[in-house]
């Protein structure tokens, strides 16, 4: 069955340098309830501009499932942890969900 809460969810993404960079971020973001999950992928190859010049780099990708409302709280504690000065730090807007999994990411954040 889906929710009609699902809006209130968000997937959460941002990229680190390490694989134990990206284990810590995980880890703090769900101990403090600001996720109810966090997934670790990678590695990853990601390609960008940064200060004018190509650049090619191994990566690994975070994922975040949250409510919409902790998006202000997260990107405040991703900033706070993370080793780039401008880390990636994007949502997506969950539009459908079971309501099952609604629920328990509701019940898992504050």
């Amino acid at each position: 069955m889906l929710s009609k809460e699902a809006s209130q969810l968000l997937l959460v993404t941002t990229t680190t340098a390490s694989k134990s960079e990206a284990d810590i971020l995980c880890k703090q973001l769900v101990e403090e309830r600001l996720a109810a999950c966090a997934q670790c992928l990678g590695p990853i190859t990601s390609h960008y501009v940064w200060e004018n010049t190509l650049n090619q780099s191994e990566e690994w990708q975070c994922q975040f499932k949250t409510r919409a409302s902790l998006f202000s709280k997260i990107c405040l504690r991703i900033q706070e942890l993370h080793t780039y000065s401008t880390p990636e730090i994007i949502a997506i807007p969950i539009t459908v969900a079971s309501k099952d999994y609604t629920t328990w990411v509701l019940e898992n954040t504050q």
